[in-house]
């Protein structure tokens, strides 16, 4: 059984990697069909599964343009199977989070970014 999915605080962006720490009962889960970051599954090489021991994984994804823009807090999660078979349940609740996910990046502007555009000289 899965416990835990957690992800760090932030703005990712095309390009850009979330990764996603995820906290199970025991050893030897495996990605199983259905198992989605974002609506992108892990046979695509942009989402990644690492058995990092004592039940401790990793999930890594890569945003591309083509993917949904995530609000702040509402990455969804899919499904691992036990080394039984079992499969969980979609995690639609990551633990309590500030990440966001955007996929066109003039929509997006952190504090940090303006700063740098208006120090920018004219071309």
């Amino acid at each position: 059984m899965v416990d835990l999915v957690e992800v760090l605080d932030g703005e990712v962006g095309v390009g850009q990697i979330v990764q996603i720490t995820v906290l199970a009962d025991e050893e030897g889960y495996v990605g199983a069909p259905g198992t989605l970051v974002n609506g992108v599954p892990l046979s695509s090489d942009r989402v990644d599964l690492l058995e990092r021991g004592g039940g401790l994984y990793e999930l890594s994804y890569l945003v591309d343009a083509g993917d949904s823009d995530v609000p702040v807090g509402t990455l969804e999660v899919g499904v691992l199977a036990d080394a039984a078979g079992n499969l969980n349940a979609v995690y639609q609740t990551v633990e309590t989070n500030a990440l966001e996910v955007y996929t066109d990046p003039r929509l997006h502007f952190s504090p940090e970014h303006l700063r740098f555009a208006r120090n920018k000289p004219p071309s």
